[in-house]
């Protein structure tokens, strides 16, 4: 568990699932493998693990939202088989995201891309996901202490605090257009927009991620 992707998101957010016939859900190689899977079907080939894909969403956003429904697919896809694979373990599946809020995620980011300053966000980031995994790793510390549902929910709140703390230097929407985005990632078990410590606005939507994970998404 303290291994986080921004991721996203937040990274995140993110094992993901669902339930292709066939896929063996006892054994996590095997899920992760039919999850990346989910790439070559929609045509992906930047990359080779679906766990990366939102950082490669979000440092590509020129050539990604050219090709923005193929990625929507294979997010899609591979939420997909999370879902499932809880399921089929007798696992909340309420801890992943809804792969139709986190298709419409990405069309926002899409939408709003030219917002962004993508060169201080670059000179960010990397703080930014440190400032995550030392977040992280000093709340859960403890691994006979970690629930998945807390886990996951607040992932995604330091992940926005962390935001706050580092993309607030960038001009222009940059820091809102992020914070915005990673709404759409939060899932059912989070009840909603996480309770923001240290936010300079107030979200008012569910509509975002993971946005900032770093390894290996919280659950999905």
């Amino acid at each position: 568990m303290h291994r986080f992707a921004v991721l996203f998101a937040l990274g995140a957010v993110l094992s993901w699932s669902a339930g292709v016939q066939g896929v063996d859900c006892t054994d996590m190689m095997a899920e992760q493998a039919e999850k990346n899977k989910c790439l070559t079907k929609y045509g992906i080939t930047s990359e080779t693990d679906v766990d990366q894909l939102q950082t490669s969403i979000k440092t590509n956003l020129n050539s990604t939202c050219k090709d923005i429904e193929k990625y929507k697919s294979a997010l899609t896809c591979a939420i997909t088989i999370s879902k499932d694979c809880k399921v089929s373990r007798g696992e909340d599946p309420n801890v992943i995201p809804d792969p139709k809020k986190v298709s419409e995620g990405v069309s926002y980011l899409c939408d709003h891309y030219q917002e962004i300053d993508s060169p201080c966000y670059q000179r960010v980031s990397e703080a930014t996901s440190q400032c995550l995994v030392f977040k992280v790793q000093a709340a859960f510390s403890d691994p006979g202490e970690q629930d998945t549902t807390l886990v996951t929910c607040k992932t995604l709140e330091f992940s926005i605090d962390c935001m706050n703390q580092n993309l607030n230097v960038c001009p222009g929407k940059t820091l809102e257009v992020f914070v915005n985005y990673i709404q759409y990632f939060i899932p059912p078990a989070c009840g909603g927009a996480p309770v923001l410590s240290g936010t300079a606005f107030v979200i008012l939507s569910l509509a975002a991620l993971i946005a900032i994970t770093v390894g290996s998404s919280p659950d999905y």
